[in-house]
C-alpha cells in the first residue's frame, strides 16, 4: 500500500513539475510539442535524481548526527539535481538546435575548449588564451539556475531532516506512553479485582459498582490507546473512575478532594493520562508513613489562554538534591514533562514544588486554542 502511495505521488510530482517547466518554456520556445517534451524530460530528470538520492544514499546517513545529515544531503542533492539539469539542457539543445549547429558547438567550441584547458599550464601566456565564444552570457543564468538548486537543496534537506525527527520522537513518545498503560494495568487491575472479590459477600452492590468503573476505565485506556489527546472532562472522569477504585482499596486512608473551576471542560483537549500518574505518583512516592492518611487534592483553573492543573498532596515530600533532579528519565512525571513538551512545543509547562514531611505540589499549564 505504502508503495502503492509513494508511487502516485511521483506519478502526480512529475505531471504538475512537467506542465509547470513546459510553461516556463513557453515564454521562450512558444507552445509546440517541442516545449512540452522539453519541459517533462526536465520533470523526469529531476525526479529521477531525487529518487536515486532517496533510493541509494539517504538510509545510509544515518549513522551521522543531524548536522552532518543536513550537509551531506545537501550535497548530495545540488549534485544529482546539478546532473539532472545538466542533461536536461543537452537534450533541450537537441531538441531546439539544428543538427549542423550542434555538430559546430561539439566539434569547435566544446571540444576546442576542452583541449585549451588541458593545455593552459603549459601555455606561455596562459591569460591570452583565444577563445572563439564569449561564454559569460551563458555562464550567467547557468550558475544561477545551479544556485537555485543548491538553495533549494539546503531547504528541502532541512525540512526532511526536521520531519523524521519529528516523526522520531512521535514514535517514542508513543511507545512511552504504551509502556506506560502496560505498567499500569497489570498491578492495578491485581489489586482492584483483590478489593472488589473482598466486596463480593459483604458488599455485593458496591462490589457491582466496582466492576463497572473497572471496565469503563479498562474501556478508556483501550479506546484511547493511540490518541495524542482528549478532551479535559474524559480525562477527568477516567481519573475518578481510578479514584473510586483506589478509595475502595485504602479507605478512609486516602482522601482526594475535587477543586475544578473549569466552565467547559469539554472544550479543552490535554495528553491522554495526564492527571492518573500524577495522582499515582503522589500515593507511590508520597506516601511513606501508612499509618498516616494521604491528603490529595486536584485543582483545576480556567484562564483566558491557559488552563492550570496542580496535583498537591501532604506526603513525605521530595528532599532538596532529588528534586533539583526531577523530572528526571525514566520517572512517570518526566514522561509527562516531555510529552507536554513535544505536544505544544513549550517548555516549563510542569513545575514541581516539594518540602520534606510537608508534601509535594506539582503543576501543568495548558496552552489553550491548541488543537
Amino acid at each position: 500500500m505504502k508503495r502503492l502511495q509513494r508511487t502516485l505521488l511521483y506519478y502526480g510530482a512529475g505531471l504538475m513539475a512537467g506542465a509547470f517547466f513546459s510553461l516556463l518554456l513557453m515564454l521562450r520556445l512558444g507552445n509546440s510539442w517541442r516545449t512540452w517534451a522539453i519541459g517533462y524530460f526536465y520533470a523526469i530528470c529531476f525526479l529521477l535524481s531525487i529518487w536515486i538520492v532517496e533510493r541509494f544514499f539517504v538510509n545510509k546517513l544515518s549513522v551521522f548526527t543531524s548536522g552532518q545529515q543536513w550537509v551531506l544531503r545537501t550535497l548530495l542533492y545540488t549534485i544529482a539535481l546539478g546532473m539532472a539539469y545538466l542533461i536536461g539542457l543537452v537534450f533541450q539543445m537537441a531538441m531546439v538546435l539544428p543538427l549542423t549547429t550542434l555538430q559546430d558547438i561539439l566539434t569547435e567550441q566544446v571540444l576546442k575548449g576542452v583541449v585549451n584547458l588541458l593545455t593552459l599550464p603549459f601555455q606561455r601566456d596562459t591569460l591570452s588564451v583565444p577563445f572563439n565564444v564569449d561564454i559569460r552570457p551563458f555562464m550567467i543564468p547557468f550558475f544561477g539556475v545551479l544556485f537555485l538548486i543548491g538553495l533549494v537543496s539546503v531547504v528541502g534537506s532541512y525540512i526532511q531532516i526536521r520531519w523524521q525527527e519529528k516523526q522520531q520522537q512521535t514514535a517514542l513518545q508513543q511507545a512511552e506512553l504504551t509502556a506506560l498503560r502496560a505498567q499500569i494495568e497489570p498491578h492495578f487491575l491485581f489489586n482492584s479485582l483483590n478489593t472488589i472479590a473482598s466486596l463480593i459477600s459483604t458488599e455485593p452492590r458496591k462490589a457491582e459498582h466496582l466492576v463497572i468503573q473497572l471496565s469503563r476505565l479498562l474501556r478508556y485506556l483501550s479506546q484511547n490507546a493511540r490518541r495524542e489527546k482528549v478532551p479535559l472532562n474524559q480525562e477527568l472522569e477516567f481519573t475518578r473512575q481510578y479514584v473510586e477504585l483506589l478509595e475502595a482499596r485504602f479507605g478512609e486512608r486516602l482522601q482526594v478532594e475535587w477543586q475544578i473551576q473549569c466552565s467547559q471542560p469539554e472544550s479543552v483537549l490535554t495528553p491522554v493520562m495526564l492527571i492518573q500518574p500524577l495522582i499515582e505518583n503522589a500515593i507511590l512516592h508520597g506516601w511513606k508513613n501508612a499509618e498516616k492518611p494521604l491528603h490529595i487534592t486536584l485543582q483545576i483553573e480556567e484562564g483566558d489562554d491557559e488552563t492550570w492543573i496542580a496535583v498537591e498532596d501532604n506526603g513525605c515530600g521530595i528532599p532538596e538534591p532529588l528534586l533539583k533532579k526531577l523530572p528526571r528519565p525514566g520517572h512517570a512525571l518526566a514522561n509527562i514533562n516531555d510529552r507536554l513538551e513535544f505536544t505544544y512545543g513549550k517548555k516549563q509547562l510542569l513545575t514541581i514544588s516539594s518540602h520534606p514531611e510537608k508534601g509535594t505540589r506539582v503543576n501543568i499549564r495548558i496552552p489553550r486554542g491548541k488543537k
